[in-house]
């Protein structure tokens, strides 16, 4: 049980940073195609 939890903070810890830019390109990407629609 521990040692799940402590691999699973590992890989927040190692992969969280690059999962955050994925995540805010993909949502500004998706507003701006939502704002192009919009025209």
């Amino acid at each position: 049980f521990v040692p799940k939890i402590l691999a699973v903070f590992a890989s927040i810890i190692i992969c969280g940073p690059w999962m955050l830019t994925k995540l805010t390109d993909f949502t500004t990407k998706l507003f701006q195609y939502m704002s192009n629609m919009n025209r």
